[in-house]
Formats: C-alpha cells, structure tokens, sequence
C-alpha cells in the first residue's frame, strides 16, 4: 500500500490548486484527483454543522476513514512515483488537529506550504464563497460574522479572517518536520517554472521537467448567465444523478475537466468591489503577524512584498 510522502497543506486560495495541477504533470509525481480529502483534519470536519451552507459539498469530498483515504493512493506506481502527495489546505488552517495524525501515520514526510498576502487571500475567499453563493452578505457584514459562524459550526471557508494568520501555524508545522519548503505566491508567480524546479529539487525528484502553465486554474470572477452558473455550482438532485452516471462509465475525470472549462468559459473579469476602509482595517488587523511571519521565515522584506 503506497502512502502519500509530501503534502501541500494550505494555506486557501493562494495558489494551492495551482501548486497541486502543476506537480501532477510531473511523471514522477502521484497525486489523486480528490483535492482537499481533508483525512487528517477528520476529527474537525466531524463538527461541522448541516446548517452550513458548504455542508454538503464538503460531505461529498472528505474522507474519514484511513481505508478509504489510502485507497486514494492505490494507482501510485512506487518505482515511477517518487513523491507520492495530496493537497488539504485546512491541515494550514488547524494544525493542532492534523500535525498530531499526519506524524502518527506518515511519520515526516515533505510539507509544502504556499502563501498570500493575507489581505488579498481574504477579499478572493469571500469572493469565492459569493461566487459558489455560498456567501449572501456584503464583506464588511461578513467579516463581523465570521467569528458567530465559525463558533456555530460553519466551515474554514468562511474563516476569512483567521486563515490569513499564519505566523503560528508556519511556526507549528516547522517545529514539527525536518522537510518543510513555503513558498510566497508573488515569488511563484514572477517565475512559475523557477519556483517550480526548486519544489522538485525539494522533493528529489527530476527538476528539469518543463512545465504547461497554460491553464488558468481555480480563478476567481463574476458568472455572466447567473443560471448556468447556479447548475454548475450548487449540488443538487440532477447533479447527483449526472456524478452517479459519470461514475458508473468511468467518466469522472473527463466530467471534471468538462465542468471546469464550462465555469472558466462562463466566467468574465471581474472583481468584487470593496471599501477602502475595510482593506485598510484589513491590514491594521494583519499588521503584528505578518512582522511575526517575517521573523519565522527570517524575510525582513515580507512587509514590503505584502504591502
């Protein structure tokens, strides 16, 4: 049984899907198609209430028990597959729950770590949440219930806030394993195939494979047939008889792939508009950790980079 020996653990929306797409083009690299099964964070994911809008898609997704999870894995060819890895983001988001379960079943493996400036992470996560319509309220409202929901049960997505501070958890996950590799998503985005070989080397795997960076990826924009992006998006009865169907012909990567260039081709530029007093109260909030994750890195110019 092959069992994963790297994991991308966060932090969301900051370049985690991208990271994930661009190692699955390497030939030595496994990763499974279920993004964000969430196996280690098992416990927390239990605490999430019905009444969360998100419920259902993150039932549909998450993995609890350590027979499915590994089965993830089990198409992983150990002599081609040198590094064999999934992606969580929420492992970022609670590291108390998921270092104590990823140590006790992996032992150390290699943890990749992506992130964004935290005010910017913020504003594309509530867009997000709006986008799937997950999220009704204007952000300054949703901010202010962003501790009442996350105390009620709700999801980390809704954790706008709180998974931009990253300094503790950066620290925890450092502490914690030998191989740990955080990337800034401004320096991976000026020289994606740089940052890229650099991840392989980490890895010790071939670093001279070239990459397709031709695909955008988990993108972020305004729907222009609200319709067709409500069919898409939300689950529901059709979607599940669609999802069964694909199953049953062995189709369920071929579906993925054809729901998302229907979202990308359904999607037009755009960006929620957002007051300046909020970006502003945004980076006051963001202003002591930020300083502590430059400490932690030891990159005195973060604040730059980030401002």
């Amino acid at each position: 049984m092959s069992k994963p020996n790297f994991l991308i653990v966060g932090a969301a929306k900051s370049g985690s899907t991208s990271l994930y797409h661009y190692l699955k083009q390497h030939p030595e690299v496994f990763m499974p198609e279920n993004k964000e099964p969430n196996y280690f964070v098992g416990s927390y994911q239990k605490t999430i209430v019905p009444s969360c809008p998100t419920w259902k898609n993150l039932n549909r997704r998450i993995v609890l028990d350590s027979e499915s999870y590994y089965r993830l894995f089990e198409k992983a060819v150990p002599q081609t597959h040198k590094a064999i890895g999934e992606a969580s983001v929420t492992y970022l988001f609670k590291p108390k729950v998921a270092i104590p379960r990823i140590k006790k079943e992996l032992g150390d493996p290699y943890i990749l770590i992506i992130l964004r400036n935290p005010v910017d992470r913020c504003v594309s996560q509530y867009q997000y949440c709006r986008e799937f319509g997950w999220e009704g309220e204007e952000i300054k409202e949703a901010l202010a219930l962003e501790k009442s929901r996350l105390d009620e049960g709700w999801s980390s997505i809704f954790a706008y806030v709180e998974q931009g501070m990253y300094s503790e958890s950066v620290k925890m996950y450092l502490d914690s394993f030998t191989n740990v590799k955080v990337l800034l998503l401004d320096d991976f985005v000026a020289d994606k195939q740089g940052q890229m070989s650099d991840i392989y080397k980490f890895l010790e795997i071939a670093p001279g494979f070239v990459n397709d960076f031709s695909e955008k990826l988990n993108t972020s924009g305004l729907p222009r047939w609200r319709g067709l992006h409500n069919l898409i998006m939300r689950e529901g009865a059709l979607k599940n008889v669609i999802r069964s169907m694909l199953r049953l012909f062995g189709l369920q990567k071929r579906g993925r792939e054809f729901l998302r260039a229907l979202r990308q081709m359904n999607q037009r530029p755009g960006r929620i508009d957002v007051p300046a007093d909020v970006r502003q109260d945004l980076r006051e909030t963001y202003k002591s950790d930020v300083a502590a994750l430059g400490q932690v890195l030891r990159r005195e110019d973060i604040r730059s980079v980030w401002s």
